[in-house]
């Protein structure tokens, strides 16, 4: 009798929560737990409604009373991880974040959750005394694709190893593969692996791979190659990190001639030596090599070596044959959208391997609400199933975000058609469903019959000659209570960075390959000075189309928040919100405007950019409503 009450009155609360009537289902869970104490299913679900509600120590206590019995409950585990995670308890949450990852590795959301934690400065308060379990769940990211392994890499190189690279002399050094230290770390998993897949974006470290790279190119041609056999793996690394940052390192004379002398070298030869083509891929992409078809042919026994082969060599081609399937919608006739066009057909932007994969499709509605908290708003039925129109696509980075949307169909369009196949690419890949893609100019997508529900446009108006005349043809295309999301260069914000650029000896021949790399390196060896800082801390410097856009940009546009304002007027547009990465920003508005509880007053937030002029470095992210 008591076990059929005890399910009867179990399945009464589940039906109360299914109907999300949670007062009610936990109250029939307790009752439950009053007939058996024991009865872990009650047990999870009170504690994922006390997880819900955020009373987060009643939470802690129910959850391990369930790890206490079972200390192998995944729901448990995952759960007093994410209570920790909140609570600002890094620590623990790892450690049971570690303990999931042990019994189920690929448990949902866990790699996001902890890339979440791991991308954090305060992990790097915990390295003294938790080194090696940083440094196992730094590696368990990296050897796994759905990641963004960019926003990792900078804490990650803290656990290569418990020495300060950044302290060793190389100048002190003729071989710097003579120092232990160095050649420890070539032979670390997790190095290489930052190698494969994410840029390196510290100075010290790129004056040490750089020196590294000149040596081993000088080894092949000095028959010190079986040395150079034990250092395989790290050459294939370096080659995709080279193939990352569109080989922006400078050349000497030397390696220059080195280079030529190998291609003819390996051009010269019946068959492939691995290490010799991967020596080259640390220079120059290897889609250049004459015999490329027996290249791409070619299986290695090496896993790795395959891998750069694919990037360098075969996504190339695979992008070359998608472009044939890229639709043009209407011409790209203006003059300035022609030279745009052509910068990003010479350098798509941005190079990019893995992202953020969610496992489960997320409601449009709750990651609005998200990025425009603490206002809210009321949406129709149609944006369960939005159309969108992502306007400026680039290489697919910020499409990848649109893809969560449940029930969404998407279509994405670009000027540049190397752009757009690369994003095609990432797309099949994934095997992403419900994206077209159009090559067109915005100043053409007015004649477009399709109107959307929503549309996103970050980082292309203020590249157009007349900014304002794109957004027209945007706002032409959404439906009356569409919703749209811009992205804005801030004049405040980018002061520096415009005032640098100024003072740079740019010209039009500037945008030639070797014209940036040999200005990057004028950069480097200037004196140290605020705005030199400013440029070399930014990631954007360390890639050659991500440097191209932000000093060598054929066009640039700045706006001011009262220069927003007035738009948003004129176009009689409803303010939602910033959105920012950063949720600290939000709460340090709100110590100054207490009483702008949504956020939304743009006078404020000119006043708070004033005082706090970094507060937009990357962009204005904005949501605005069509009335």
């Amino acid at each position: 009798m008591n076990n059929l009450s005890e399910n009867t009155i179990l399945n009464q609360a589940l039906k109360k929560q299914e109907e999300k009537d949670l007062k009610g289902a936990f109250e029939l869970y307790k009752k439950v737990l009053e007939i058996n104490p024991s009865h872990l299913e009650a047990l999870s679900n009170i504690g994922n409604i006390l997880y819900f509600v955020k009373n987060y120590k009643d939470a802690i206590d129910c959850f391990k009373k369930i790890y206490n019995k079972d200390e192998r409950n995944q729901n448990a585990l995952n759960k007093l991880g994410l209570i920790f995670f909140n609570s600002g308890d890094y620590l623990l949450a790892l450690k049971y974040f570690y303990k999931l990852k042990e019994i189920n590795p690929d448990y949902p959301f866990l790699r996001y959750n902890l890339a979440c934690i791991l991308k954090s400065k305060k992990i790097l308060d915990l390295k003294i005394k938790n080194f090696l379990l940083l440094k196992k769940l730094f590696i368990y990211l990296f050897e796994n694709n759905d990641v963004n392994h960019d926003s990792l890499s900078k804490n990650a190189l803290n656990f290569i190893t418990e020495y300060d690279i950044s302290k060793i002399k190389i100048e002190n050094y003729n071989s710097i593969l003579s120092n232990n230290i160095i050649k420890n770390i070539l032979n670390e998993k997790l190095f290489l692996l930052i190698l494969q897949k994410s840029l390196i974006t510290e100075i010290f470290l790129e004056k040490i791979l750089v020196k590294i790279r000149h040596e081993i190119l000088i080894s092949l041609f000095d028959n010190s190659k079986i040395k150079l056999i034990n250092y395989k793996k790290f050459v294939i690394s370096l080659a995709e990190q080279c193939w990352l940052n569109e080989f922006i390192w400078k050349l000497s004379k030397e390696e220059e001639d080195l280079i030529d002398n190998l291609k003819l070298r390996i051009d010269g030869k019946k068959t492939f030596d691995e290490l010799e083509i991967s020596v080259l891929g640390c220079y120059s992409p290897l889609n250049g090599i004459k015999k490329l078809s027996i290249l791409k042919n070619k299986i290695s026994n090496d896993n790795l070596f395959n891998d750069l082969i694919k990037i360098q060599v075969l996504d190339f081609e695979k992008e070359s044959k998608l472009k044939k399937t890229i639709k043009l919608f209407g011409n790209i006739e203006n003059t300035l959208s022609k030279k745009v066009r052509k910068q990003y057909e010479e350098n798509p932007y941005p190079r990019w391997r893995n992202f953020n994969q969610l496992i489960s499709t997320i409601e449009f509605k709750s990651d609005l609400d998200a990025q425009i908290y603490p206002n809210k708003i009321d949406l129709d039925k149609e944006f369960d199933s939005p159309n969108i129109l992502l306007a400026g696509c680039g290489t697919g980075q910020h499409l990848m975000e649109l893809t969560r949307y449940r029930n969404a169909k998407i279509l994405a369009v670009d000027l540049s058609l190397s752009s757009i196949a690369y994003a095609k690419r990432k797309v099949e890949e994934l095997n992403l469903k419900n994206i077209e893609f159009l090559q067109a100019d915005i100043l053409e997508l007015g004649k477009l019959k399709k109107r959307f529900d929503i549309i996103e446009s970050a980082g292309t108006l203020h590249h157009m000659k007349d900014p304002e005349k794109g957004l027209e043809n945007l706002l032409t295309l959404l439906k009356k209570n569409g919703l749209l999301r811009l992205g804005l260069y801030s004049k405040i914000a980018r002061s520096e960075i415009i005032k640098f650029r100024d003072n740079l000896d740019i010209n039009n021949s500037s945008n030639n390959f070797d014209n940036i790399k040999n200005l990057r390196e004028e950069i480097i060896h200037t004196k140290e000075n605020n705005s030199k800082n400013r440029i070399i801390f930014n990631r954007d410097f360390y890639s050659t189309s991500n440097l191209r856009d932000l000093l060598f940009h054929v066009h640039e546009h700045q706006f001011t928040i009262p220069e927003i304002i007035k738009i948003i007027n004129y176009y009689n547009l409803d303010f939602l919100g910033f959105v920012f990465a950063n949720k600290l920003i939000k709460q340090n508005y709100l110590k100054f405007f207490k009483d702008d509880v949504k956020n939304i007053n743009l006078e404020n937030w000119n006043k708070f950019e004033i005082d706090n002029p970094n507060t937009f470095i990357s962009m204005y992210q904005f949501w605005v409503k069509k009335k």
